[in-house]
């Protein structure tokens, strides 16, 4: 209960607030200094266990800090010690998701295919990339377009976007053994790789090239159902019904994935196989009157010789026997040869 002093100091203290016509401002300003009397109060002392349930500051930045940098989302709990990491590090990649038209489109990429052509380059099957622009090797790491330019099969750099102009201008093709789409040629099971072979026959014995190249060992051993010992050109040939045939060519793939074999040396692979196809229409004009193969020889001396080189050391690069068939060896520009050059006859050793 509140005693009459108490009362009594409290009215005298309101009574400084009542308005005085006679009180001048400083006055008024000294008595306003004076405090109010009251009864000094013990100030009770925070408990540990009151300030443990505080949360720090640098917790309260990680609750707000966005989750892309990895750290918890805002309003949820800082992660407990020992719990999984968030980082990005320890994040797996989600795998990308095609649109539902990808998935039950059953040739997201149409084959690139005309007759006569001098080279059918076969692939495993479209990628993410490809399925979703509709054109072939479309993913920015495969090395397949630029191989094709810098070893002189196409005089400029093509865009994937300009894939269909491969058989009008430079006689060459594109197909998929597997038609499907997927992020990886592992997310095709053995089956259906193996299911694709038939149809790709049928298409080589319809279209007739010249060469079916497979880019990609694995995809060769399907085909071929043996191991590739060496890449390059194949003894396989594949017959037309007039008696004709498509040689086999194995190459690396031109995926970026592929560690085993850089871009230099992909680009190795293609040169040799265009210099196959000049060989064999050298071969194929002579046969029809059409070239003089005394004149012929001498332009490729250089390269028969470089072909006897290699066998000598022992070259697995180098597909050809001792006895070098005139219909595998190139014919390359006349500024190779040396103007002195004696016109290699028809009965020189090898020829």
């Amino acid at each position: 209960m509140v005693s009459a002093a108490s009362i009594q100091r409290f009215k005298n203290y309101l009574a400084k607030y009542s308005y005085n016509p006679d009180m001048s401002t400083d006055t008024f300003l000294e008595e306003q200094s004076t405090p109010f009397p009251t009864t000094p109060t013990k100030r009770r002392k925070a408990s540990k266990a009151s300030t443990t349930d505080i949360p720090k500051r640098r917790s309260l930045r990680l609750a707000t800090t966005p989750t892309r940098s990895g750290f918890t989302k805002p309003n949820s709990p800082t992660p407990r010690s020992g719990s999984k990491s968030t980082s990005p590090s320890s994040r797996q990649r989600t795998p990308a998701i095609l649109p539902q038209e990808i998935l039950v489109d059953p040739q997201p990429v149409a084959d690139i295919i005309a007759f006569d052509l001098d080279v059918l380059f076969v692939g495993i099957n479209p990628g993410i990339k490809s399925a979703l622009s509709g054109h072939h090797f479309a993913g920015p790491t495969n090395h397949f377009w630029p191989c094709l330019y810098e070893s002189g099969f196409t005089n400029r750099k093509l865009s994937f976007l300009e894939d269909t102009t491969l058989p009008t201008f430079y006689n060459l093709g594109l197909a998929n053994l597997t038609q499907r789409a997927t992020r990886q040629a592992a997310d095709l099971s053995p089956s259906e790789q193996r299911a694709g072979v038939p149809a790709l026959l049928t298409k080589i014995r319809h279209y007739r090239p010249r060469f079916i190249c497979f880019i990609g060992k694995a995809i060769y051993e399907l085909f071929a159902d043996h191991k590739c010992d060496r890449l390059g050109l194949q003894l396989e040939r594949i017959g037309w019904e007039d008696g004709g045939y498509t040689r086999v060519y194995a190459m690396p793939s031109t995926s970026g994935l592929v560690a085993a074999y850089q871009r230099p040396a992909k680009v190795a692979f293609f040169k040799e196989l265009r210099k196959l196809v000049n060989g064999t229409k050298v071969k194929e004009a002579a046969e029809v009157g059409k070239v003089d193969l005394d004149s012929v020889y001498a332009r490729i001396k250089v390269d028969i010789l470089d072909v006897y080189e290699k066998s000598a050391q022992g070259d697995d690069r180098c597909n050809w026997n001792e006895k070098v068939d005139p219909g595998e060896i190139p014919a390359e520009d006349d500024s190779r040869v040396d103007k002195d050059v004696v016109a290699i006859t028809k009965t020189e050793e090898g020829l």
